[in-house]
């Protein structure tokens, strides 16, 4: 592990003291190797099992370094039990604060009882894991912080310069917390409590910093109150880390909550905008209330490709934002062109709170209450917000939806495609900026002053009224035309509606243009308050902005609207029932929304409808019948009460020209928008509702229901109760487009033969999250022809057909299943499904289900995470008859015929297999605990470079990777003459080669196999290796340019090894008219010849023109001056014997070559190829010193370059690996001067007479580091 070089700034957000004040410390260097212990083996105690589940195994499998097939390794971790640490042995085990060599690498400390003083500060410098399998530990060291400069931050538990540290179940009180210069540690159901101490002065109480890595925060619980103004958890100069479903809470004077930030690291200038990257913060909760704002921050960001999402920030102030004096947010900074950015999404701001961006980010999906501030160069859409916008500059903002102002500075920025309610301002100077597209509420002010090319453009947009917010009143006396309330009764309601022939009966249509007593249609609220005459078949409405209410039920009316937009439905009644008779002439829903009505709001109705009961078996219809439709826009269902009685019916798979075809002829709930994609703003939204569906009855085989069915984007679903009872085939929810959010609902899905909760056919984009689904079907099952299933969410991809998936085969991608709980039970059981797709997220749910076979999860698909779940699948058969292509078998996860896929960080606990994974590729499985009671815990089935490790494995009679089934097969590879091949131009090129056995390296005889270029099969019929395995192929290229030639084993030759089929690709590259300059490998003063290739895309050799060199720009020349030019012979130009000359040592130094053209070919310039320039090894020695207990001694090294004189660079000590440092504790740095260095160091006076290790360290930005080592005598 290279440790990095670190200068302290401020980590305290005080501006003053920001300003005024910096100090400059120093930490140890040290050099630690990885330390890998041993394969994980679980304890016969549950608890100790519990708390082994993220460590100690390296690799159960691991690959050789030729990337072949990973293979299972032997090695057990020791059966020793836990170290039982408690305050009265605490010495036992730590000396000076720091482990001692009793506890060896990979132990579990076993902390318990209560630590409550500066005596237990320690030091974790070795891969351990600690924990508490009682919960009872206490870690309080009353630590309290000297100074708010981070150089005195009192008593710690520190884990430093190691690896592989697991931290669980554990209390901090009033305690620092410091992971330093670490990698691969984990903090896991801990608890840190600070409350009226300083604690975390000037680094943050927990605090991440000094080059850690791969650290993750988890599951954990975080209190802060009056701490002095610190923050609570901070990355200080740390990647890749992991922070997540963490509560945390800060009160009174206390910090930022989780700061990202550049100041107090040593070594880093403060400036830096590449550290503290690639960190994900995900799906925490913060609650804020501080006593001074104006020091705390909820989330501060620095660093590029962070993702921010899924968090919920209760506070009022700067909720999320950068941090202050923000490197990032320095648009002319000198980083700005390596910043790459960071993305928000999914995120809610509760309380006003306020959101800036750091600069070049993307902002997406998330709840904002309070202002959002975009900041130069980034992007937001879809953001909900509450607040103010303010536009930066160089922005784009579209798909928004803003109540507050929006405020443009600077230029380029494109306000496009959003709902903007407030006023819209362009500031003094803005310029090139695009206001256009959005719907908004007053007049556009330009104060910018700008014209020509330089103007704003601020039209077209389309004005809307403001949504009116009406909660109808139960009890309304007369009415009020000046306040356009209409009051609808039997004796008025020919005053405001025109009257349409609707077969036997009449329908109501309420429009703008009706020609009646009372002309104003639109901005009105409607009330009906009496009964209407039975021929009156429903109601029309084609009027904007208008409010409708009723203080009487509405009883088999069909209510529709048409080309409307601003509607609210609040607070009504609508029943349906036997005697509904739909309508002649309109459309026959219950409840319908066409394609041109948007903005329209459903809020406080209860819906009944009898739907099983009047739609007649002999009935047809040109779609599917529902009884509410929705096929318009921007549509709510807010606090609703739905009761739907339905019919399954069989699916039509027929007919593939019928309408119907792929569908049944009810569906309860229909979203059938004519809007598809995420460009255009289509959301519906079900929000707190009780929705019923209940499908009794069943006609014709297989009959199938559908409860919601939702074909759109864009929808949400959230804070829903929703039960879905069917007797045969009943999904409850289904979908089959993307960007639909499926949030906190109850569904509960309930039947005979298949049940699913949530069905996503063919989806991207779409987020299922913190949902309870509850499924039951059919336990027991005598005919095998029919299958008692449920699935508790599935994906499925109709391009995949079965077969082996190949990355990116699929439409669908980017689907995330988080924090679900599922429970199920039926005869074969899904809680989680996925046939097909890339790169979904299936993490932190909690499953439980009980089957004759049960699967927690399973995936047919590619780079696809499975991660955090809490599994326990219940199944009495390991495997079972079913037509799911993943098979049924009891396994808490499986994947199959897909590819790089990751498991890790899961508990399983399972009756059969933990883990099943078949005919997969370049699939990790990690850190996950299978607790089994079955032959085995885990079962690899003919799968290509897996890597396994760091699992904690338990079966019935076998511990770690004794209870892994391993099934081998035969693989193949193709072995290349060349890497790539080329042809000259458009003529034939021999590709040979030879096929082998992966695992015994011998040749594959007589096997057939295909070659593609794209989708197009070029060998013809399938062609084989012959005896010794050796093949060749004759391709003639039809184009100039890279062909990507695809080599498949053909699988019909070899079906039992179908899944082991190898696709390997080769490029041959046919020339153009091109000029190829060769790459350089030299030192300074060496003689070279400099070449170049000249090719004509007809392959004739060139042998005509002339060819220069440019090396970083310049072209080169004789010693005269002249330039050189060089001739073109047999296709080649070189410049022999030219020697390296100094300037070519330049950093990224690269040569080009320019042919002059001729007949041959054109003129052209060679792409510019970097220049090998071997940097000069030196000579670097230290000196054996002796000296006595106490003694002054001077510690000397030289370095040697030749005859160069040596002024840069700095040396350190080290003795017996231990940093030398003065009597401050400072480390001590000795320059270099003239190539010597000289520090005087005096020994302790408790040092033991013996012979050290002394070490000298070089470092310098014009050599590598280099260490020389010799011995300090210590003598009596």
């Amino acid at each position: 592990m290279n440790t990095n070089v670190k200068s302290i700034f401020l980590v305290f957000t005080f501006i003053a003291l920001l300003i005024t004040v910096s100090a400059i410390s120093a930490t140890d260097i040290s050099d630690t190797d990885n330390v890998l212990t041993e394969s994980t083996q679980a304890s016969v105690d549950n608890n100790a099992i519990s708390e082994q589940s993220n460590m100690l195994s390296d690799n159960n499998v691991q690959t050789d370094t030729k990337n072949e097939l990973k293979k299972v390794e032997n090695k057990n971790l020791k059966r020793d039990n836990p170290i039982e640490i408690t305050n009265s042995t605490f010495n036992d085990y730590f000396t000076d604060s720091v482990l001692n060599p009793d506890v060896d690498e990979g132990s579990v400390l076993d902390f318990k009882g209560l630590f409550n003083s500066s005596s237990f500060k320690m030091t974790i410098d070795r891969p351990v894991n600690i924990t508490s399998s009682d919960n009872s530990a206490i870690i309080d060291l009353n630590t309290t912080g000297r100074s708010y400069y981070g150089d005195d931050p009192g008593d710690a538990f520190m884990i430093d310069s190691t690896n592989n540290v697991n931290v669980s179940n554990i209390k901090f009180h009033n305690t620092q917390i410091f992971v330093k210069n670490s990698e691969d540690i984990i903090f896991n159901h801990v608890n840190v409590t600070v409350e009226n101490q300083q604690v975390g002065s000037g680094v943050g109480v927990t605090s991440i910093r000094d080059g850690s890595l791969n650290v993750i925060v988890a599951n954990s619980t975080f209190y802060t109150e009056a701490n002095g103004g610190s923050s609570t958890l901070v990355l200080a100069g740390a990647d890749n880390c992991i922070i997540e479903n963490n509560q945390f809470t800060a009160t009174g004077y206390v910090g930022n909550v989780l700061y990202l930030t550049t100041y107090n690291v040593y070594g880093l200038d403060y400036l830096d905008a590449n550290t503290n990257s690639f960190n994900t913060i995900r799906n925490n909760t913060l609650t804020i209330t501080p006593s001074i704002s104006g020091i705390c921050y909820g989330i501060a960001i620095t660093g590029h490709d962070n993702l921010i999402t899924n968090n919920t920030v209760n506070y009022n102030g700067q909720a999320i934002t950068t941090q202050w004096n923000s490197p990032t947010n320095d648009e002319d900074g000198d980083n700005d062109d390596r910043y790459l950015g960071n993305e928000y999404t999914y995120n809610i701001v509760n309380n006003g709170g306020s959101v800036k961006l750091s600069s070049n980010s993307t902002a997406s999906y998330n709840n904002f209450t309070g202002n959002l501030n975009t900041s130069a160069n980034s992007t937001a859409t879809n953001n909900k917000i509450l607040g103010n916008l303010i536009a930066y500059g160089n922005n784009s903002v579209q798909y928004n939806n803003v109540t507050g102002t929006t405020t443009i500075y600077n230029s380029n920025s494109n306000i496009t495609d959003n709902k903007l309610l407030g006023q819209i301002t362009l500031s003094s100077g803005a310029k090139k900026n695009k206001v256009i597209n959005n719907q908004i509420t007053t007049n556009i002010v330009d104060n910018s002053g700008s014209t020509g090319n330089n103007a704003n453009t601020i039209s077209p947009n389309t004005i809307i009224s403001n949504p009116l917010n009406f909660n109808c009143p139960k009890q309304l006396k007369g009415s009020n035309e000046e306040e356009n309330i209409k009051i609808i009764t039997n004796e008025n309601y020919l005053d405001y509606f025109t009257t349409h022939d609707d077969g036997n009966r009449i329908y109501l249509e309420y429009n703008t243009f009706n020609n009646t007593a009372v002309n104003t249609k639109n901005n009105a609220v409607i009330i009906f308050n009496e009964t209407l005459p039975d021929n009156i078949s429903g109601f029309l409405f084609s009027a904007d902005n208008i409010t409708i209410s009723s203080n009487v039920a509405l009883v088999n009316k069909w209510i529709h609207f048409e080309n409307c937009n601003q509607i609210n439905v609040a607070n009504m009644t609508l029943n349906y029932t036997e005697e509904y008779l739909g309508s002649d002439e309109y459309a026959d829903y219950c409840l319908y929304t066409k394609e041109n009505v948007t903005n329209i709001n459903f809020t406080n109705v209860t819906f009944f409808s009898d739907i099983a009961s009047f739609i007649k078996d002999d009935n047809s219809f040109d779609a599917p019948f529902s009884a509410i439709e929705i096929d318009g826009n921007e549509t709510i269902f807010k606090n609703c009460n739905i009761t739907i009685l339905a019919k399954a019916y069989t699916v039509n798979w027929d007919h593939t020209e019928s309408p119907l075809y792929g569908q049944n002829r009810m569906m309860p709930i229909g979203v059938k928008r004519a809007i598809h994609s995420i460009d255009e703003d289509a959301t519906t939204i079900f929000d707190g509702n009780f929705i019923s569906i209940n499908a009794t009855d069943a006609d014709g085989s297989f009959p199938t229901i559908y409860g919601m069915y939702l074909y759109g984007t864009k929808n949400i679903l959230k804070n829903n109760e929703i039960i879905i009872h069917g007797e045969g085939w009943t999904y409850g929810i289904e979908t089959q487009h993307d960007h639909n959010i499926f949030e906190n609902n109850t569904i509960h899905v309930s039947g005979k033969n298949y049940t699913a909760g949530i069905y996503l056919e063919n989806p991207s984009h779409n987020l299922v999250t913190n949902n309870t689904i509850i499924l039951e079907s059919g336990t027991t099952q005598s005919d095998n022809s029919v299958e008692y299933v449920t699935y508790g969410v599935v994906i499925t991809d109709y391009v995949y057909q079965g077969g082996t998936y190949k990355e990116g085969l699929g439409e669908i991608t980017n689907n995330s299943i988080c924090n679900n709980t599922i429970i199920g039970t039926a005869f074969n059981s899904y809680a989680i499904e996925q046939f097909g797709g890339d790169n979904s997220t299936i993490t932190n749910n909690n499953i439980t289900l009980t089957s004759d076979t049960a699967m927690g999860i399973g995936v047919i698909g590619a780079n696809n995470l499975i991660a955090n779940n809490t599994i326990f699948v219940n199944g009495t058969s390991l495997r079972g008859t079913t037509i799911d292509y993943l098979g049924a078998m009891t396994a808490g996860v499986a994947t199959k015929l897909g590819l790089k896929n990751t498991i890790s960080d899961n508990n399983i606990t399972s009756t059969k297999l933990g883990i099943n994974i078949y005919c997969e590729n370049y699939d990790t499985i990690t850190n996950n605990h299978a607790n089994t009671s079955y032959d085995y815990s885990m079962e690899l089935n003919k799968n290509k470079y897996l890597t396994c490790e760091n699992n904690t494995l338990s079966s019935l009679d076998k511990m770690g990777e004794e209870s892994i089934n391993l099934t081998e097969a035969n693989r193949y590879i193709f072995i290349f003459g060349n890497d790539t091949y080329t042809s000259i131009g458009k003529k034939t090129t021999t590709i040979n080669g030879t096929i082998n056995f992966v695992n015994n390296d011998t040749a594959a005889k007589n096997l057939a196999f295909e070659i593609y270029e794209g989708i197009e099969k070029i060998s013809g019929r399938s062609i084989k290796s012959n005896y010794k395995g050796v093949f060749t192929f004759k391709y003639t290229p039809k184009t100039a340019g890279d062909h990507v030639l695809t080599f498949k084993i053909n699988d019909s030759d070899n079906p039992s090894n179908r899944c082991y089929s190898t696709e390997q690709n080769i490029t041959v590259y046919a020339t153009n008219d091109e000029i190829i300059v060769n790459p350089i490998s030299a030192k300074v003063g060496d003689t070279v010849n400099v070449t170049a290739n000249v090719y004509s895309i007809t392959g004739d050799t060139v042998t005509s023109g002339k060819v220069t060199f440019k090396v970083n720009g310049k072209t080169l020349k004789d010693d005269n001056g002249k330039v050189i030019y060089i001739k073109v012979v047999n296709g080649t130009a070189t410049l022999e014997n030219y020697v390296v000359p100094q300037d070519w040592t330049k950093e990224n130094s690269t040569i080009q070559a320019i042919y002059g053209g001729s007949k041959q070919a054109k003129a052209m310039t060679s792409t510019k190829v970097l220049i090998d320039i071997e940097k000069p090894t030196p000579i670097f020695t230290t000196s054996d010193v002796t000296a006595t207990e106490g003694e002054s001694i001077n510690l000397t090294a030289s370095i040697a370059d030749g005859d160069k004189q040596i002024n840069v660079g700095k040396v350190v000590f080290k003795i017996n690996g231990k940093t030398v440092k003065d009597e401050n504790g400072k480390v001590i740095y000795a320059k270099v001067v003239k190539n010597q260095v000289n520090v005087t160091y005096k020994i302790p006076e408790n040092m033991k007479a013996k012979d050290y290790n002394i070490t000298a360290v070089f470092l310098s930005p014009d050599y590598d580091k280099l260490e020389d080592t010799k011995t300090l005598t210590i003598t009596a």
